[in-house]
């Protein structure tokens, strides 16, 4: 079965499943919501890492991938999203987190 085939499936059996989705802001692709961190705007509107999904203000998702975080670097749409910057400190984090990541998995 090829790649594309598979991701077509396996997004109509987490549909079927009651998963929720999300749509990742850097490569635009639909995930299940526990595969992505979550970025929010919290009261002071600042951008910040919402590691359990929990916290309460307007937010979007992203894969723990080096090349998702490099593209919602780059793209000022996300920054013009938020209505503000996203902190050098959360891009920080994001690194870290795809690096243990890695490490956890055997990759690192």
């Amino acid at each position: 079965m090829s790649q594309g085939n598979w991701s077509r499936l396996k997004s109509k059996v987490v549909k079927l499943a009651g998963v929720p989705v999300r749509t990742c802001l850097g490569c635009r692709r639909k995930k299940p919501k526990a595969e992505l961190i979550r970025l929010c705007v919290n009261a002071e509107g600042r951008i910040i890492l919402d590691r359990k999904g929990t916290k309460a203000g307007r937010g979007g998702y992203l894969c723990l991938d080096e090349y998702c975080i490099d593209a919602v670097r780059k793209k000022a749409r996300v920054s013009a999203r938020y209505v503000t910057t996203i902190p050098d400190t959360v891009f920080t984090e994001l690194e870290n987190l795809v690096g243990n990541s890695y490490q956890e998995s055997g990759c690192g």
